[in-house]
């Protein structure tokens, strides 16, 4: 149980390029997920993908995680009850990594066995790119302090 008597600590505030980094994250997946939720034809058809009414409703299940995803990025800085604490932070940064990096080994093993065209690489090689650059600035202390 958290104590109601403020802390004697200093405040703290996590490194504005990890503030930064879960902003860009967390607006890229929000607006990915909402868009794939309300017309899966138009993200994917900048992959190049562009059979999707036959699928419609497992991509828009899709935008969903994807959007949550996102949206999980926020929630240190929104949700009054998380704010300054660091073990959700935490949380936060690395199982939003773990998410990314399942995802990447999914759409990789998946297009080299040839279930899914080649285009949904981009996701994977995307996904795996931020899930490394946060691995790296967690490593290196950016997220080391919540705000």
């Amino acid at each position: 149980m958290r104590s109601v008597v403020a802390s004697k600590r200093p405040a703290q505030t996590t490194s504005p390029w990890g503030v930064c980094f879960c902003l860009a994250a967390g607006a890229c997946d929000s607006a990915t997920g909402a868009l794939l939720l309300l017309s899966p034809s138009v993200p994917l058809g900048f992959l190049g993908i562009v059979d999707v009414t036959s699928h419609a409703v497992y991509l828009r299940f899709i935008g969903v995680f994807v959007g949550g995803v996102g949206l999980a990025y926020f929630a240190p800085w929104i949700l009054p009850s998380w704010r300054g604490d660091q073990a959700r932070l935490m949380a936060v940064i690395e199982l939003t990594a773990f998410l990314r990096l399942a995802v990447a080994l999914f759409v990789g093993v998946t297009c080299a066995v040839g279930a899914l065209a080649s285009a949904w690489l981009t996701v994977g090689v995307v996904d795996a790119g931020v899930a490394v650059v946060q691995l790296a600035l967690r490593a290196n202390g950016v997220f080391d302090r919540a705000s």
